[in-house]
């Protein structure tokens, strides 16, 4: 695949639990959107997570809010927006996600956080396309926060490039890793660690590394509402322990993770 054969659309998730928290999602959102069309990344998908049966979730107004800013705003002109009420957020919100996006016909999706998008900028979507000229049916981003796991074969959908097509071929994220319905499972499920799956199904279709890692030049930051920090520490620190737990759910090593790897780091 040639660079001009390369179409990324961006794809990222929102959801407020409470109400009074929907007015800055938005304004963080239209501040992720702008960073990503300065990156050259003009299609995006915005994946509401409304389970009405999860109480982590969405309060019910985050999707029709944002609809609204969307057709007054031109910002938001290209954007796209889809409310997930029954499911997770770690495998519904995203399969639906690149369905839209496989229907538009987009060659690859750029899986991200909004609080990360501050790393985006063209220099990294450079790295990125490069890594698919060569080969790479999926590019992970070695962010300070996360670059250990990364690193190691443990790609994140913090920020991360998925060949579309390549992934919509083997079922999108697998439902192994859906997120429990209960606000806090990081002490006691291995969910929120399982896009290495379709990694890992990938490498063995194709019976090579198809996983390539790149590092960003623009100094970014993950900024965690306060009303998070307290569950974002948690995610971090069971991070080693939920992917050794997924591994073995899956009867895989982490050997298993490093072969995916393609031979560099750029």
């Amino acid at each position: 695949m040639t660079q001009d054969e390369i179409r990324i659309g961006a794809l990222l998730r929102a959801y407020s639990p409470k109400p009074e928290g929907v007015d800055n999602l938005l304004q963080n959102l239209l501040v992720a959107v702008v960073r990503l069309h300065n990156a050259g990344i003009n299609n995006v998908q915005i994946g509401v997570w409304a389970d009405k049966d999860n109480p982590a979730a969405d309060c019910g107004l985050t999707y029709n809010a944002l609809c609204e800013r969307m057709a007054r705003s031109t910002v938001f002109r290209n954007t796209r927006a889809h409310e997930s009420t029954n499911g997770d957020l770690f495998v519904t919100v995203l399969n639906d996600g690149l369905a839209f996006q496989h229907i538009y016909g987009l060659s690859h999706s750029l899986i991200l956080s909004w609080e990360a998008a501050s790393y985006v900028d063209l220099d990294l979507i450079g790295k990125m396309k490069q890594a698919v000229c060569d080969g790479a049916l999926a590019v992970g981003v070695a962010l300070p926060e996360i670059a250990e796991f990364v690193c190691q074969g443990a790609i994140m959908n913090t920020l991360a490039l998925w060949n579309l097509n390549e992934l919509y071929s083997i079922g999108g994220f697998d439902k192994l890793d859906t997120k429990p319905r209960y606000a806090d499972h990081y002490a006691e499920s291995n969910a929120g660690v399982g896009e290495f799956i379709p990694l890992l199904k990938l490498a063995e279709k194709h019976q090579r590394p198809v996983y390539a890692v790149v590092k960003p030049t623009q100094q970014g930051t993950i900024e965690v509402p306060s009303e998070r920090k307290e569950l974002q520490r948690k995610k971090l620190e069971s991070k080693q322990r939920r992917i050794n737990g997924m591994l073995k759910e899956i009867g895989k090593t982490p050997e298993n993770l490093k072969l995916t790897l393609m031979p560099y780091i750029i």
